[in-house]
């Protein structure tokens, strides 16, 4: 098949491209993104902590979903305010001087509930994702906002540098190519002149390169050793496509190689193996191996997913996922860095520095050995070459050594010394390549980066310990060489006639200073573990180069004569620092450090690692009691009757039964509660019930305050039929009451699949053995308070579901949980609260860390005893930050973050345990832990804005 020529071509305006990459105002540009979501970090001031460790470690694009069921919690409602706040987003991206590309949807997936959808759209009888008018009369107001919105800040005004539309579609039909139209004409017409992107889940032919609806640029997803759940051997990294990619190009003409999801890890699902496998399996050679395959084929465009995970906090999450969205990034969720973030720096500093590889064509190599692949990639203009080197066997743990023809040299040269692949190990070498104002002819150790300081060009290397390294120099004259630092002694030096070899082996960080051309050079190579201590800062006097310590995020001040490098460290640690002779001192967090000056002319320094941090022991808990709709005698007046006759999904009830689906009384989240109403007998014997509340959902019954059990209402429903207790049935009135635990709606996987229904399909009495048929039931329903008019709107739509306590505003610091409202204080844990239901448990606590440190927390839960079965949400000063479900696991520690958590001032914490024994139900314990110990220099976080309980919003209420 012929490559079709892509329809929108641009060849005008600040964001232009060709089949090689991106251009920016005319210049070549690398998209090197990190994926991160705002909306599962609603502490906001910590978007610039993220923000500036992206840019730190080597990335120049954020990208990001933005979620239009958190903005629209009903028909009325575009919020665009506090922890939704996208403009504020945008702004501290562009403060931090990194672009963004946006997914505002209207559809995400991204594991969270209703794949990003409004969840009021699930009870609309147009189908989503076409032309239907009343699915575009949804969409409408909230894309037609964020179009404006982002308008306003488009590169050059702001950091936008691309929009995509809608996300992962595979549609085809007239209709669904009409709704991308008016996707994209909306953007249009709102002034966006970046370009709109969109991206495909594989590599089979993608029908947005052409046609009604294709977009300006079009990419693909890549998860290349899997994705949905963290494998138990994490050493197992089969490949899973056999050709991997090579249909890209065929498809394509005219737009750049472009993958909007690079698999950073993989969500993992309730029972799952956890995240911490899931970040062994994506390690840092995983990124080494797969990032230059990806390269390796032509792609100048692509953002890894996840960069940072964030959290499911609330009832963000689908049902297959739990609270941590971790991922297994490169940042940790709670904001941590290490190898395979600085790994991730290697390539993104390289990628915007050789601006040479971003206009490059696929040749084949040579050499020396079957075993290893050599893909080529050539510069047309310049004729600079890239060698990109791994095992054929992609998965290899075989330490190779060999020789690889760059040019028409075989390298290495020198005498009894090889290239060596030493297991997932990958290297981009370099040939015939011009930077600055020298001339490299090869290096067998990758390029970092390049700079000119004070009239000295400066190249950076980085390769593997105990590896040969060689560099051949363009050179004229007889230049002069100097091997210097601890590594002095192992250089060697060869001038044949214009190309100047030097020889040497890689270890920690040696130093070449090269004299007697025009323009003296200085090359840094650099171990694996010295150049991850690399970071790079273009200050008002060049670039400076500084080795050392756990994160350097830049410039504090830019005055005087002083370098005001601004920090993070993870312990006490050697800093050094290449930069302008202009500097004449050097200041660390604002503070001036003492420095040597080695004898090739950089600063060396200490540097204080943070103070011991504690967290008090969680004592003192007071606990009440709920749940009680479970009794007959409990008034549910005020709540929503279930007797619509009619509903838009294509599941109706029974005949002769109502609609109970949830979704159908504006409650979409969380826990709801149903109570059927009959006149007994005295005759039934059995209830045949079916719910639905997502996978790994359960729901509770009882009849008169007498427990029937706890029970399975997973994504596929099926009916149960429960037994009645004998004596429980009275005859005359009688009360059913259903509490579901509601895991989140279904994503759009398969079409209209997010409609799926939540709550009660259907329940019957039956009263004798042959299963007659018992009286109707009248059934009352409630969810969250106030349904689609959230009365928390700081926290939004997704913090609280039904249960009664969440309704009463239990979880919320002011609460009176006292004594004379009936709760007990002084319980300590593991406490037995008893028969089923609901308990709540709550203590303060204050935190007093020492200024200018970061040190992230979890809440850690103990595991209880197997035949203890419960459900537990916590909350943090209101915000809920956490589901528990011991029985499937794997969570137990949830990471809960500054601006949530105070961290110098009291807390409170209150939790919610759903016990589904009959009886004896015992809450294990539950403790603080410190994850890590930081300096800390990056933006102050402040508490997000939330109200406290309010008696006027959530009434009188004691424990039961």
């Amino acid at each position: 098949m012929s490559p079709r020529a892509h329809p929108n071509s641009n060849s005008t305006g600040p964001i232009t491209w060709d089949n090689y990459s991106l251009k920016i105002d005319g210049r070549r540009v690398v998209f090197w993104g990190g994926e991160m979501h705002p909306f599962r970090l609603p502490s906001m001031n910590l978007w610039q902590d993220i923000f500036e460790k992206f840019k730190a470690n080597g990335f120049n694009v954020v990208q990001s979903y933005f979620h239009w069921g958190f903005h629209c919690w009903n028909d009325q409602t575009v919020d665009l305010t506090g922890i939704r706040g996208i403009e504020y987003f945008l702004k501290l991206a562009q403060k931090t001087g990194i672009y963004v590309a946006a997914r505002p949807g209207p559809y995400i997936n991204a594991e969270t509930t209703g794949g990003g959808f409004a969840l009021w759209t699930k009870t609309l009888k147009a189908r989503s994702r076409t032309a239907d008018a009343g699915w575009t009369d949804a969409w409408m107001p909230y894309i037609s906002k964020m179009a404006e919105l982002l308008e306003k800040y488009q590169y050059p005004k702001g950091p936008v540098i691309a929009v995509q539309v809608d996300n992962e579609f595979t549609g085809d039909a007239d209709t669904d190519r009409e709704y991308m139209a008016l996707l994209e004409k909306t953007y249009k017409d709102a002034g966006i002149y970046v370009p709109l992107y969109h991206n495909y889940p594989n590599d089979v032919e993608n029908p947005w390169v052409s046609g009604v609806g294709a977009p300006d640029l079009v990419g693909y997803d890549v998860y290349a050793i899997g994705w949905k759940g963290c494998p138990i051997n994490y050493t197992d990294w089969k490949q899973p496509y056999s050709t991997p990619y090579t249909s890209f190009k065929q498809y394509m003409e005219g737009v750049p190689l472009f993958f909007p999801e690079f698999g950073g890890g993989s969500f993992d699902s309730w029972g799952g193996n956890g995240e911490a496998l899931c970040r062994l399996h994506a390690n840092e050679n995983y990124e080494r191996l797969y990032d230059r395959w990806t390269l390796a084929y032509g792609a100048t465009m692509q953002s890894t997913y996840m960069t940072f995970g964030g959290t499911n906090w609330g009832n963000l999450r689908f049902p297959q996922d739990y609270t941590s969205y971790d991922y297994g990034a490169p940042i940790t969720e709670s904001r941590q860095v290490g190898d395979r973030t600085y790994e991730k720096k290697l390539l993104g500093l390289f990628l915007q520095t050789a601006s040479d590889f971003l206009q490059t064509d696929m040749a084949t190599g040579t050499v020396s050995s079957s075993d290893v692949r050599n893909d080529v990639r050539i510069n047309p203009e310049t004729a600079a070459e890239f060698h990109i080197l791994r095992h054929t066997d992609i998965a290899s743990m075989a330490d190779t050594s060999f020789s690889v023809i760059i040019g028409n040299v075989t390298v290495p040269q020198e005498d009894g010394t090889l290239v060596r692949l030493n297991g997932r190990d990958s290297k981009i070498l370099p040939g015939n390549l011009a930077f600055l104002d020298q001339h490299l002819v090869y290096s067998t150790a990758d390029i970092l980066t390049w700079g000119n300081i004070d009239g000295t060009d400066y190249l950076l290397l980085h390769g593997i310990s105990g590896e040969d390294g060689e560099i051949v120099l363009q050179v004229s004259g007889t230049p002069a060489v100097q091997f210097l630092g601890s590594s002095a002694n192992k250089g060697k030096t060869t001038l044949n006639g214009s190309q100047l070899r030097l020889n040497f082996a890689i270890d920690g960080l040696l130093p070449i200073k090269i004299t007697g051309a025009s323009v003296p050079l200085t090359i840094l190579v650099a171990d694996k573990p010295t150049a991850y201590s690399l970071w790079r800062l273009d200050t008002r006097h060049g670039p400076a180069f500084v080795y050392g310590s756990y994160l350097v995020r830049g410039e504090s001040a830019t005055s005087g004569n002083t370098l005001w490098l601004r920090g993070d460290t993870n312990d006490t640690s050697t800093v050094e620092v290449f930069a302008s002779k202009s500097f004449k001192n050097v200041a660390w967090n604002g503070e001036q450090i003492d420095t040597t000056t080695t004898n090739y002319g950089s600063l060396k320094a200490q540097l204080k690692g943070p103070p011991t941090a504690s967290v008090p022991k969680l004592t003192g808990w007071t606990v009440g009691y709920e749940a009680p709709e479970k009794q007959a005698a409990f008034d549910d007046s005020d709540w929503t009757v279930a007797n619509r006759t009619t509903t838009n999904y294509t599941l109706a009830p029974p005949d002769g039964q109502p609609v109970l689906y949830s979704d159908d009384y504006q409650f979409h989240v969380g826990h709801v509660w149903y109570r059927g109403h009959f006149s007994g007998t005295g005759n039934e014997k059995q209830l045949n019930i079916t719910v639905q509340g997502g996978d790994n959902s359960v729901y509770a019954a009882w009849l008169n305050g007498a427990y029937l059990g706890a029970f399975n209402s997973t994504g596929k429903a099926k009916a149960d039929v429960l037994d009645l207790p004998e004596n429980t049935v009275s005859k005359g009135s009688n009360v059913i009451s259903i509490l579901v635990d509601g895991m989140g709606s279904d994503e759009d996987e398969p079409h209209e699949q997010y409609k799926a229904y939540r709550g009660l399909y259907a329940a019957q009495l039956l009263t004798t053995s042959n299963d007659s048929v018992g009286p109707a039931i009248t059934w009352k329903i409630q969810g969250n308070l106030g349904g689609e008019n959230i009365v928390d709107p700081h926290r939004g739509t997704f913090n609280t579901g039904g249960k009664f306590g969440e309704r009463k505003g239990w979880h919320l610091n002011g609460f009176p949980a006292t004594s004379a409202n009936n709760f007990t204080t002084g319980v300590s844990l593991p406490h037995n609260f008893g028969a089923a239901g609901v308990a709540w448990y709550f203590t303060d606590f204050t935190l007093n860390f020492p200024k200018g440190t970061d040190n992230p927390v979890a809440v850690s839960f103990a595991k209880p005893d197997q035949n203890k079965h419960y459900r537990a949400e916590f909350y943090i000063n209101g915000w809920n930050y956490g589901k528990l479900i011991p029985d499937l696991g794997p969570q137990f520690d949830f990471p809960v973050p500054p601006g949530i958590l105070n961290t110098n001032g009291k807390n409170h914490i209150a939790i919610a345990v759903h016990g589904l024994n009959d009886k004896d139900n015992t809450f294990a314990d539950v403790q603080l832990k410190i994850l890590a110990s930081y300096t800390y220099s990056g933006p102050e976080w402040i508490q997000t804005e939330a109200p406290d309980y309010d008696e006027s919003v959530y009434g009188k209420s004691s424990s039961q």
